[in-house]
């Protein structure tokens, strides 16, 4: 009934190829800044209109048969379904830690399908409500703050061990440039 954790990636890795795509056309019409703003506006829409239509899947999840409900296996709202976006931006803020969780969930709950009391279910198979045990779990569990955690670990030695050296040398290379006189 569940979304397999496979089935999951390979309809994200979809979606990413379509943006990917749509990126470069747009890319080659704007410039930068208004083709990120864009961008944002396309990514909104095309998740929160496509799982809150009757396909209730976007492209990537359509193409390999899941859905997206609430916990009562109905279609989500526009509304509910821009709150599964939003909350996915913790996900990815975790380098997609949260993807992780699903791999440790019976449901192959994410972080924000937890965040957004959604589901990712098989479309073919119908959804029985009642047999869905809604379990009265926190938002954070052992797995999601474990995730979490590791991102922040991930973070922090990313700054040590790349970033900061990186501005050391960047800095010594500006101090040990000489300053020129430009006005003469």
């Amino acid at each position: 009934m569940h979304a397999s954790v496979w089935k999951r990636f390979w309809a994200f890795v979809i979606d990413v190829i379509v943006f990917a795509i749509l990126f470069w056309a747009l890319a080659q019409l704007i410039d930068n800044f208004t083709l990120s703003l864009l961008l944002l506006v396309i990514i909104w829409l095309y998740y929160a209109l496509l799982e809150s239509s009757p396909w209730q899947a976007s492209l990537g999840k359509r193409l390999l048969g899941l859905k997206v409900v609430d916990k009562r296996g109905r279609r989500l709202s526009f509304g509910k379904a821009t709150k599964r976006l939003l909350s996915r931006l913790i996900t990815n803020f975790t380098f997609y830690f949260g993807f992780f969780s699903a791999a440790f969930d019976k449901q192959n709950k994410t972080l924000h399908d937890r965040m957004s009391k959604s589901l990712v279910v098989e479309k073919d198979i119908p959804f029985d409500p009642d047999h869905f045990q809604e379990e009265d779990e926190p938002v954070f569990t052992f797995v999601t703050v474990v995730s979490v955690l590791l991102a922040l670990i991930f973070v922090s030695l990313l700054v040590w061990w790349v970033v900061l050296p990186q501005y050391q040398r960047f800095d010594a290379k500006v101090n040990a440039t000489p300053i020129t006189d430009t006005q003469n």
